[in-house]
This record gives structure tokens, C-alpha cells and sequence, in this order.
């Protein structure tokens, strides 16, 4: 009996578990990969999506690394690189000037709101307590007429960008124009993303760049009710089953 009842446990993880993880990036349609994401989170995975980290109650100032834990198990870091810097700041402005377009508009204007304010040169880390399936963020406010600075997104299954690279996504470069957001996003069909990191490696921007309303999947916790009906039917069939 006891066997018979680990087994069916078993099929039943087994089968609720994909075969191999993708990872996919949300990069390529600047005017609508929020959209894109969400629905793939929501729709192809059935998951539920944390926007909490907003930056709306985060000081001004220098960016702490810990102000997400342990509320949301989300830790930033930055590793700033040509004398730049990283910290909280009031958006309140708009930036004049644009890109050589042909270029996107994104997702629209940049809202005015807190945000984590990014010198050039920068990489920024997005670590997890736990693994999630997807994590995504709106970007913005980059300046850069020559056309030529990819910002890549790097997922890993290990905290601080460590551990196995799980895909790399690259945005297109004049992508949108100076004072506009995209959104840039990964997903993986598993929960093994515990780090994602946004590098903007071209140290001739001459401006800065933007990270706000950051995103990420959470796993929906079944309700006692649907685990009471689970367990009542596995006794079930291992009750016809000694029959």
C-alpha cells in the first residue's frame, strides 16, 4: 500500500514537472514586452507576478543592497565601473535630445517616480532567496547617439550572477529614444533563475540609465481545500486498488 501510494505521487510530480528548462528573453518588441511577459507568465505558466519592488518606499541615496530582504528575498547589488554610481533618486524631469532613429518609443514616457538611477558602465544584479521561473524590469533613459552599447541581460541558477548561464539577451541597440522605458524580461519553463543581470558595458554613454518596477514570478501555493480533494483521491484509487 505504501508503495503504491509513493508511486502515484511520484507520476503525479513527474508529469506536473517539465523535461527540460527554457529559458526565453523578452527583448525584441520594445513597444510591447511587458505585455508579452506577463502573459507568458501568467498564461503559458500559470504563475502569479510580484510587483513590489517599486523603489516607492526605498531612501534616496545610496542603493542598499538588503532593503528587499526578507520581505521580497530580492537583493540588488551594482558594480559600477568608469567613476559612476548607483543609487535612489527622484525622477522628476524630462530629458531633452534623442537618438539617430530610426527608434522606439518603448513602452512610453518614463513615469515620474523613485527609481534606481544607474551611471554608465554599470552592472546590476537582481539575486533571489529562491529560484523564480521569470523576473523582468522596466528600463530607461539611456543616451547614446552612436547606436553601438548592447545591453545584455544575463540569467544564472546561482545567486550574484554566479553558477550556470542560463541564457543571455541581448537589446537592440537605439532601441527607444532618450526619455522612454522598455521592459526587459526572462522566463524559464523551471524554477531555476536565482539571478538575473543587466550589463551596460559602454563606458561612452554620457548619461545615465534607469531600473524601475521590477518584476518576478511567484508560485501560486495551493489552497488546503484543492490539497484535501489531491489527497482524498490518491487514497481513493489505492482503495480500489487493494479491492
Amino acid at each position: 500500500m505504501i508503495g503504491f501510494r509513493a508511486a502515484l505521487v511520484a507520476m503525479a510530480v513527474a508529469a506536473a514537472s517539465p523535461a527540460s528548462a527554457a529559458v526565453t528573453g523578452f527583448l525584441a518588441n520594445p513597444g510591447s514586452n511587458s505585455a508579452n511577459w506577463t502573459s507568458y507568465v501568467t498564461g503559458t505558466l500559470g504563475l502569479g507576478i510580484n510587483t513590489q519592488a517599486d523603489f516607492t518606499t526605498a531612501p534616496l541615496g545610496a542603493l542598499a543592497p538588503g532593503f528587499y530582504q526578507p520581505s521580497l528575498g530580492l537583493t540588488i547589488t551594482t558594480v559600477a565601473g568608469n567613476s559612476n554610481f548607483a543609487q535612489i533618486t527622484d525622477y522628476d524631469t524630462t530629458p531633452s535630445g534623442t537618438f539617430l532613429c530610426p527608434c522606439s518609443t518603448g513602452e512610453g514616457a518614463l513615469p515620474f517616480s523613485r527609481m534606481l538611477l544607474l551611471g554608465d558602465d554599470v552592472s546590476t544584479i537582481l539575486s533571489f532567496d529562491t529560484p523564480v521561473n521569470a523576473v523582468g524590469f522596466f528600463y530607461g533613459d539611456k543616451f547614446n547617439p552612436n547606436g553601438t552599447d548592447p545591453t545584455t541581460l544575463l540569467a544564472y541558477d546561482g545567486p550574484g550572477g554566479t553558477g550556470t548561464l542560463l541564457g543571455s539577451f541581448a537589446l537592440g541597440t537605439n532601441s527607444y529614444q532618450l526619455g522612454y522605458q522598455v521592459f526587459m524580461g526572462v522566463a524559464s519553463t523551471s524554477a531555476n533563475i536565482r539571478s538575473l543581470e543587466v550589463s551596460d558595458v559602454y563606458s561612452g554613454t554620457g548619461d545615465g540609465t534607469y531600473i524601475d518596477n521590477i518584476r518576478f514570478s511567484q508560485v501560486a501555493t495551493p489552497e488546503p481545500a484543492s490539497l484535501g480533494l489531491l489527497a482524498v483521491g490518491l487514497l481513493g484509487l489505492a482503495a480500489r486498488r487493494r479491492r
